[in-house]
């Protein structure tokens, strides 16, 4: 309304200058402009009576950094239409504009989702005015709702971020990273390379590629996975910055999507009360997921278990300096950035997995 106040103003200037002076000449436009801003005010008002509307198509989650689809229907008042769509599920403002009175809309908006997290947004609203753009007014339209975005799941790469998906040697316990899902569980055989055909080999074991290349026909060597599923432990504590929590989120993701395609893993985030076990079921995932959309850097770092420390963590801090707990002798330390003195083993989501006691072995050498 800042149109019809700016009009008020001259309008009384006017009517005051007129009476001061007893100058009719500003009397007759201050009071043609005050009857002006009186139509335009109930303009707007007989428009917006009647106007209804609600929005269509907001998905309850979506991944960070998706767009959607979101449909504005509604049917306008008692007089033509102009005005502007306002949602704080769309990208901008979109313009709309109706000849007829009582005239039914619809239109589809490019949506976008903002950061990850549980957002409540509020209803989406219409914002009409008077040809003249003097008055206006905002009406809501419909109820508010709330969306879930979940972190975004990259692919891994190796040391220096552009090698592929190939992030480190096979270790017992993680499975190689690579493997290319050739396991369904984590207590199913892990993939220990390849040797020479035997005849009565069950052809799903079969090394077909080797035929494709016209060498050797191989076979598929497999060894008992041994022990449990690897455990991703998430530190969100601390962070220099909102961005690196973000990344550390993401990249928690990024390897529990990966493992869950080579036999599974276990998710551990300080405030859950309990461990999320992801294999092939992708409802499970997607449970997890949730949970790290919801991560904060008050939730302070996860306890681990004795049994904990004697198998396989990935843990993964968002402060630049881990701090994992004393006693962990296997595993990896996965931070925004690379720490100095320990070398890179694999990137995930823009962070960096260095492999616990990498650097004390490196010391030691030198």
């Amino acid at each position: 309304m800042a149109g019809a106040a700016t009009a008020l103003r001259l309008a009384l200037a006017l009517l005051a200058g007129g009476l001061a002076f007893a100058a009719p000449v500003a009397l007759l436009p201050g009071v043609a402009l005050l009857l002006l801003i009186a139509g335009c005010s109930a303009w707007v008002r007989v428009g917006a009576a009647g106007l209804s509307g609600e929005r269509i198509g907001v998905p309850r989650q979506v991944d960070e950094g998706e767009g959607f689809q979101v449909t504005i229907a509604g049917r306008s008042g008692w007089l033509p239409l102009a005005g502007r769509i306002e949602d704080e599920a769309i990208d901008a403002p979109a313009p709309i504009r109706l000849t007829r009175p009582r005239g039914g809309f619809s239109l589809g908006l490019a949506g976008s989702a903002p950061r990850r997290g549980r957002h409540d947004l509020a209803p989406p609203a219409l914002r009409i005015g008077d040809p003249f753009g003097i008055a206006s007014r905002r009406v809501p339209l419909g109820a508010g709702t709330s969306i879930l975005v979940l972190p975004r799941v990259e692919p891994l790469g190796g040391p220096s971020g552009a090698d592929g998906p190939a992030v480190g040697r096979r270790m017992r316990g993680l499975g190689e990273l690579a493997a290319g899902g050739e396991r369904e569980s984590a207590t199913d055989p892990e993939l220990d390379g390849v040797r020479p055909y035997r005849p009565g080999t069950r052809a799903t074991r079969i090394y077909w590629p080797s035929l494709a290349r016209g060498t050797e026909l191989a076979e598929r060597h497999l060894i008992a996975a041994g022990e449990s599923a690897p455990l991703i432990a998430l530190d969100p504590s601390d962070p220099d910055s909102e961005d690196d929590l973000d990344r550390a989120v993401r990249a928690t993701a990024s390897l529990m999507a990966h493992l869950a395609r080579i036999g599974g893993c276990e998710l551990l985030i300080a405030g859950a009360r309990r461990r999320f076990r992801v294999g092939r079921d992708p409802r499970a995932l997607m449970g997890a997921r949730a949970a790290l959309a919801v991560v904060g850097s008050s939730d302070g770092a996860p306890r681990l278990a004795a049994a904990d420390r004697r198998s396989m963590v990935v843990w993964v801090a968002a402060a630049p300096v881990p701090r994992p707990p004393e006693g962990l002798s296997r595993g990896f330390v996965v931070v925004p950035r690379r720490l100095a003195g320990w070398p890179a083993a694999f990137t995930a989501a823009g962070c960096v997995g260095h492999e616990i006691g990498a650097a004390r072995v490196r010391g030691a050498a030198a």
